[in-house]
């Protein structure tokens, strides 16, 4: 008894060509998507000159372009908007360059938004994260912080 078995792989090798063009065509995709996605870096900082008051530094990409419309904080799954106080917007050298809010971002790659009448008191000890919304309506938000006591 003799079995003769003859395999033809020619098919399978067309199968994995197609494959790996497939997906070299998914990951191309994906990194210029990736890439070309406009990204703010928001932080919750005190003042550097005499630590009284918090502010919200942002940091962009010297070649994007935004609108800062809203900024605010968040606890607990629960967005509260700081647009109803009085907000200031700080360059990189602390100096005073708007009022209020909505800004454009255009020509400091670094802002602060000065917010000195904040009561952030109900807020000591617990954890939030701060946002800005752009004009676009995309939330960027800051990695979690614990609220401390300015004024002990």
């Amino acid at each position: 008894m003799n079995i003769d078995l003859q395999l033809d792989i020619g098919n399978v090798w067309e199968m994995l060509s197609a494959i790996g063009t497939v997906l070299a065509v998914v990951i191309s995709l994906v990194l210029a998507f990736r890439e070309s996605r406009k990204k703010l870096y928001v932080q919750l900082t005190t003042d550097i000159n005499f630590d009284k008051y918090y502010q919200i530094s942002i940091y962009r990409n010297p070649q994007d372009y935004f609108v800062i419309s809203d900024v605010g904080y968040i606890h607990r799954l629960k967005r509260v908007s700081l647009i109803e106080i009085e907000t200031g917007i700080l360059n990189s050298e602390d100096f005073e360059i708007h009022r209020g809010l909505p800004y454009s971002f255009v020509h400091d790659p670094i802002v602060k938004v000065f917010l000195s009448r904040w009561d952030y008191k109900s807020l000591i000890s617990k954890k939030i994260k701060v946002y800005v919304t752009d004009s676009e309506g995309r939330i960027h938000k800051s990695r979690k912080i614990i609220v401390r006591d300015l004024e002990s």
